[in-house]
């Protein structure tokens, strides 16, 4: 009986957009009901758009601004973002209703999200932020959920865990608790927070009961993702293989790639050779054509591994060096997001302060406005508050400066190791191969890897694995000159480039710095363990004053150091593609 007398309001809704004599059309009510289906039934929200769209003379300003807002999220979902922005921003700009306003800039948040433009997107976070005191409960707590969506696609994974637990998720329907909980999970797997384990299966009960598939699946890949990571594959297999319908159900690429390629990595770990090929493959087409992705990089990483254990050496190098690039790109994202949400508060910070220097600038014209008979005490007054202002001024670009430094040393550092990150690492080499070339001195690069890092993290968990790291990279430093460059090029990988030395030099080197990682105790850690590295040494003599040349033959040397049994120190050879030396033997 309800669905018959919805399927008649409805209908009648329909025929409205041809409205006869002594027929009322109720407006308010079609747009409470496009807001009701937009996300739920496609095809009856469009309708009631193509009735709104035939009476669109026929609505009050407010009404207009609400059905424009409701254009932007059809257009949103029939793929042109631009041109939602432009219908978000008209309605947020012509609406007078707040909370409106707030739905609106919303979805712009998510729009520059979604085109990664995180600046702008920042600045319109903290302008959703300054109206949120004037909205209802309803309408905060979807802007916040809205918020730790932009977040955590920016990386401010606390930020977003702070906004989703401000929303009274309890008191809301079942599918906005699905997406809240969903955002608060993924918040708390990045950051390996100790609460994940009962928030994702909370958010996994939460989801399947409002039939919210995506959010699902994504939660499903975290919890797997976590039983990996924690040693248990088989888990994570049997969750993934249980639920592999719904998964290709969504008809979400970027889904359906996490999905193969966590499938195919859980089963490399089950020693299943032929699923964890087909999987990764799978995974692989599905997110050929995706930006450089982290299903990408995962299927590229297991299709290397199965290369190598298959002999194919020659097809596990194409396969790890594409794995690199895609990881290079990966990681500059990474920056170039980080360093846009940085320049974006300092500009805030900025439009803040000059807000209040004006503010301060208009009390002073003020009293002089107000001096009149008091012309000795105005000229004291304007004197006191021209020195604060100077005061406040310096003060202003002194914090200003400070934070600039911060944050580009921020933006060059590794945040665990604290030594040089890959960008920074690559820039200052390449300047000092100009200069070493301009005066023909040898360079000599080195390129090492921890061996069998994987399995620290496995075995042991992450938190091991960090310290693992972090204490590589002390027992190398005074091993070094305070001249010579050194990086971390990506997870367990690192570089050091030696101005001045030639390849024999830097193979010395090279043989001291793996001896002291071969003799790091590891038990302040926690575990029993020993850890060992491989290195390559390549230098500008053979290599020539090329970064990614000289890079590139150090990594060949690094490989020959891998494939003879690691714990080695190679040279790379120009005319064999080979190592002529070798230092140490495991």
């Amino acid at each position: 009986m309800k669905s018959l007398i919805l399927t008649i309001a409805f209908g009648l809704a329909l025929f409205a957009s041809q409205p006869s004599a002594g027929v009322t059309v109720n407006y308010d009510e079609l747009l409470q009901q496009a807001e009701k289906y937009k996300s739920s039934d496609v095809s009856k929200f469009n309708a009631i758009l193509s009735t709104l769209q035939n009476n669109e003379s026929q609505l009050t300003d407010e009404q207009y601004w609400l059905f424009t807002y409701l254009k932007g999220y059809a257009t949103v979902y029939s793929g042109k973002p631009s041109e939602a922005l432009t219908l978000y921003n008209k309605a947020f700009n012509g609406s007078n209703s707040i909370e409106l306003k707030i739905l609106s800039l919303r979805s712009i948040l998510n729009i520059h999200a979604m085109q990664r433009q995180f600046e702008k997107g920042y600045l319109a976070a903290t302008e959703l932020h300054s109206l949120l005191p004037r909205a209802s409960q309803t309408t905060v707590d979807h802007a916040r959920v809205g918020l730790a969506i932009f977040y955590n696609k920016a990386g401010e994974f606390e930020q977003a865990i702070e906004e989703i637990r401000s929303v009274e998720l309890s008191n809301a329907d079942m599918r906005t608790q699905c997406f809240g909980k969903s955002i608060l999970v993924e918040a708390l797997y990045k950051t390996k927070h100790s609460s994940f384990d009962s928030a994702v299966n909370d958010s996994l009960d939460i989801c399947s009961k409002a039939e919210e598939n995506v959010p699902y699946g994504l939660n499903l890949l975290f919890k797997a993702k976590y039983e990996i990571n924690n040693g248990s594959p088989g888990s994570a297999y049997e969750l993934l293989s249980n639920n592999m319908s719904i998964i290709e159900a969504t008809a979400y690429p970027y889904l359906q790639a996490d999905f193969y390629s966590t499938l195919g990595a859980a089963l490399f770990s089950l020693n299943d050779r032929v699923g964890s090929l087909s999987y990764s493959e799978k995974a692989l087409e599905v997110s050929i054509n995706m930006a450089d992705v982290e299903p990408k990089l995962l299927a590229l990483e297991t299709l290397a591994k199965l290369s190598e254990e298959s002999g194919d050496f020659a097809q596990a190098l194409t396969l790890y060096k594409l794995y690199a690039e895609a990881e290079k790109a990966f990681l500059d994202e990474t920056k170039a997001k980080q360093l846009a949400i940085q320049q974006a508060k300092i500009e805030s910070i900025e439009k803040t302060n000059q807000i209040a220097l004006l503010d301060k600038e208009n009390a002073v014209l003020k009293a002089e406005a107000r001096a009149g008979k008091e012309e000795q005490l105005n000229a004291q007054l304007t004197a006191g508050m021209l020195a604060l202002l100077a005061l406040a001024t310096l003060m202003w670009a002194y914090k200003n400066r400070r934070m600039h430094l911060i944050l580009r040393h921020k933006a060059q550092t590794d945040q665990l190791t604290k030594i040089a990150n890959r960008s920074h690492f690559s820039a200052e080499s390449e300047q000092l191969l100009k200069q070493r070339k301009l005066v023909k001195t040898p360079v000599a690069f080195i390129i090492f890897d921890l061996d069998f890092f994987k399995q620290v993290n496995d075995n042991h968990g992450h938190i091991v694995g960090d310290w693992v790291l972090t204490n590589a990279v002390q027992a190398v430093k005074p091993l070094l000159r305070a001249t010579d460059k050194f990086g971390r090029m990506g997870g367990e990988e690192f570089a050091i480039m030696l101005a001045g030395c030639d390849a024999q030099q830097a193979m010395a080197v090279a043989e001291d710095c793996r001896q002291a990682i071969e003799a790091m105790d590891c038990s302040p850690s926690g575990a029993a363990f020993n850890v060992t590295a491989s290195f390559g040494v390549a230098d500008s003599t053979q290599c020539g004053y090329n970064f990614d040349k000289l890079y590139g033959c150090a990594d060949e040397a690094l490989y020959q150091s891998k494939h003879a049994g690691r714990n080695r120190v190679y040279l790379y050879h120009p005319t064999t593609q080979q190592s002529t030396q070798t230092l140490v033997h495991a």
